[in-house]
């Protein structure tokens, strides 16, 4: 027994292969999480009808999460679970929204979901009655926000880069609307209330110190509840038409002339949107 004992304690020296193999591991996890992968498209054939239309209908990128559907932890579990994620509702007015808008734009989801939950994800588009646009996922996990703007930048310069013609793109985070605005789109924010972390985040990203700047979102939305009707609104009227309803978008000229003040997002949240009237990329050309 004793000579057993003695040979278990002299393996020890073995321990540091284990350590450097722990350390590879969690450095390739680590490398994994910050890489930027490759991205997956779902329904190709739709992407590729979108080129004979390119010149009349610029693409309209749109996120998923807290975009189109509140993502929360009861939601991400059912999600990875692949159990009842069914039961998750879009957004208010989002599907309806998104059918007029197809007809107006080449409608394109883009998500840092990984094409694991690609099933799932498009059977909850389906079921929910949204356009059967493209999807674009990962092609793995992205752990880190700076990596999923980094993927979908590329994932939209790469569509752009077939022929596509930029227009605009609707997200909830920094790293969404850093992305569209560096491939030429014009940006929608949706946040979720004017106390949404994210408003600080994309503000700094996008160097926005004082309002009104011209770094600013085109269109900045605070209500979950309206969103998408203010969407549909905005971007769905016909060319060269009034702008459709809805506040005027003049800022206050408070904020014209002080440096934004957390205190003050109540008075944004009543004003909505910044600009009037909102461009129209087609009427540039």
């Amino acid at each position: 027994m004793r000579g057993s004992t003695a040979t278990t304690v002299h393996a020890l020296p073995s321990r540091p292969k284990l350590t450097i193999r722990s350390a590879a591991l969690a450095t390739f996890i680590v490398a994994a999480g910050c890489s930027v992968p490759g991205f997956h498209v779902e329904r190709g054939d739709r992407l590729e009808a979108y080129l004979d239309r390119a010149a009349e209908r610029p693409v309209l990128v749109v996120d998923i999460d807290d975009t189109i559907v509140k993502r929360g932890f009861w939601s991400s579990l059912r999600l990875w679970a692949h159990a009842f994620y069914l039961r998750d509702h879009p957004l208010a007015g989002a599907p309806a929204a998104l059918k007029v808008l197809e007809t107006r734009w080449n409608v394109i989801f883009l998500t840092a979901r990984d094409d694991s939950l690609q099933n799932q994800t498009l059977a909850w588009l389906d079921a929910n009655g949204f356009p059967r646009a493209p999807v674009i996922f990962s092609e793995r996990m992205l752990y880190r926000a700076g990596t999923r703007g980094e993927f979908k930048r590329r994932a939209i310069e790469s569509l752009l880069a077939r022929g596509l013609a930029p227009g605009w793109g609707i997200g909830d985070k920094a790293g969404d609307l850093t992305a569209y605005r560096k491939n030429g789109l014009r940006t929608v924010l949706i946040l979720d209330g004017p106390q949404d972390p994210d408003l600080d985040r994309t503000f700094e990203a996008l160097g926005v110190s004082i309002l009104p700047s011209p770094a600013a979102p085109d269109l900045l939305l605070f209500d979950h509840a309206n969103a998408w009707e203010e969407i549909g609104n905005r971007l769905g009227r016909p060319q060269g038409s009034p702008q459709a309803g809805g506040p005027s978008g003049r800022l206050n000229p408070e904020w014209s002339r002080s440096p934004r003040r957390s205190g003050d997002r109540e008075c944004l949240f009543f004003l909505v949107q910044f600009h009037e009237p909102l461009p129209d990329p087609r009427e540039d050309s």
